[in-house]
């Protein structure tokens, strides 16, 4: 059974098609992406959404260490999976967090840490099958707007809930549309 891919909900619907379309083509959502190395493997999406059989793993792609308590952390989620390897790194290929545990958290990040970084998750799930996926992950702050700058379908941590596959809720956090 091949891994199912999901993109990000928008509320534009010709995006939400383009971005299922990427992700086959292996391209991410947002505007100012550059495309992913082709060759095939591992995903490359907006978000960090993939499950096979009843496994799935899960990761935003924004976080907000504004220390207001929400979203201030970057979590990945796996359900029923026996093994889990997170990687954040800087653009330039540098590990800035990694982890093997099951349930991954970045912690310690604060406006020195603002910037982008590329994620990549790879988990065996308890039937053995391989899920992976890489995403960008963006770490912004609100600075002196009263909302969060995004060019793209933003999917914070509090979006997500490590039960259930996909986006689930609304986030706390606000952006610029």
């Amino acid at each position: 059974m091949e891994p199912l891919l999901y993109a990000a909900p928008t509320n534009m619907r010709y995006k939400l098609l383009f971005c299922l379309a990427s992700v086959a083509a292996l391209v991410s959502c947002r505007k100012d992406d550059t495309p992913a190395p082709s060759g095939g493997g591992t995903p490359w999406m907006s978000h960090i959404a993939v499950a096979a059989d009843s496994a799935f793993i899960l990761a935003p792609n924004v976080v907000t260490p504004n220390n207001d308590g929400i979203n201030d952390v970057f979590h990945a989620y796996g359900r029923n999976v026996t093994a889990m390897s997170t990687m954040v790194m800087f653009l330039n290929g540098e590990p800035a967090f990694s982890s093997t545990s099951l349930y991954p958290v970045w912690a310690d990040l604060d406006s020195t840490d603002l910037g982008r970084y590329r994620v990549i998750i790879t988990a065996t799930s308890t039937s053995g099958m391989v899920l992976s996926a890489t995403s960008y992950l963006d770490v912004i702050d609100y600075g002196t707007s009263t909302c969060l700058p995004f060019d793209g379908d933003p999917v914070a941590g509090d979006q997500l809930d490590p039960r259930l596959f996909g986006v689930t809720y609304g986030t706390q956090d606000v952006f610029c549309e």
